[in-house]
């Protein structure tokens, strides 16, 4: 009995110390994380261009989100979904997005496809009930590694904008910054 006390004391402290020296990660997927597009977008009409804020937009948006990497099943891929607001200037006056974006990326090295997809709506505060507008828009593009946390991406894709007085639709680009925390 005696022998047993100092003999499960030298266990205990040898399990505690051999158990310190292993770190793991605090969520099950080290990669994922908060995420963000910082982009300069504009496009032209490709029909009906007679139709108010029909013919050109520009502007920027922001995208703030998370990002799931998808490391579990042995692939280099991830998964961005977020929430996008900005300014566009139309030919008709000044549109505020709110929209949801997805975008999945390929990560083969420095450069990256992306598909993206969003949706919601553009609001015209000068006329909310009439001249607000549901907007979908899909495309790709690449994304190009600048460091571990920094990367540009350069995107194309069709925008389809309905509202009360008819569909427009642009053919469109953007081009901007995105960040990853670690």
């Amino acid at each position: 009995m005696r022998l047993l006390i100092p003999v499960l004391i030298i266990n205990l402290v040898c399990c505690t110390v051999s158990g310190q020296g292993r770190r793991r990660p605090m969520t099950m997927n080290p990669g994922s994380g908060y995420a963000n597009y910082n982009e300069i977008a504009g496009g032209f009409g490709l029909s009906h261009t007679t139709l108010p804020n029909s013919k050109y937009y520009y502007g920027l948006t922001t995208t703030h989100g998370y990002q799931l990497n998808i490391y579990g099943l042995n692939v280099n891929r991830d998964l961005f979904g977020g929430l996008a607001t900005g300014v566009l200037i139309y030919e008709g006056g000044l549109h505020v997005p709110l929209c949801l974006d997805l975008r999945f990326t390929w990560n083969i090295d420095k450069i990256s496809p992306f598909v993206s997809g969003d949706g919601g709506f553009l609001f015209n505060f000068d006329d909310v009930n009439d001249k607000t507008m549901m907007v979908i828009n899909g495309g790709g593009g690449i994304r190009i590694k600048i460091s571990r946390n920094l990367y540009t991406t350069l995107g194309t894709g069709l925008r389809v904008q309905m509202a009360v007085g008819g569909r427009r639709s642009f053919i469109n680009a953007r081009i901007g910054l995105g960040f990853k925390a670690r």
